[in-house]
């Protein structure tokens, strides 16, 4: 038996490193993708969601407990 020559294409995947070769195939996995993009967001909306609502969410109103909806407090 003799060994073929290596093809470019097996030499360029030989060529590429551990992280490149992961990533590539978690690119071309769809739900990966989706999920990372969710998480993504998630971390996104931690960090930025206290800027835009400015609300301390350990102030309690205990006069206030018992109402009923209003435009201050709609739920």
């Amino acid at each position: 038996m003799t060994d073929a020559p290596l093809t470019t294409q097996a030499k360029a995947d030989r060529s590429q490193s551990f992280s490149a070769q992961l990533w590539g195939q978690f690119r071309r996995h769809t739900g990966g993708v989706i999920g990372l993009a969710v998480f993504v967001l998630i971390v996104l909306a931690v960090y930025v969601g206290p800027l835009i609502h400015r609300v301390d969410p350990n102030k309690l109103n205990i006069r206030d407990k018992n109402q009923g909806p209003s435009w201050v407090h709609p739920f």
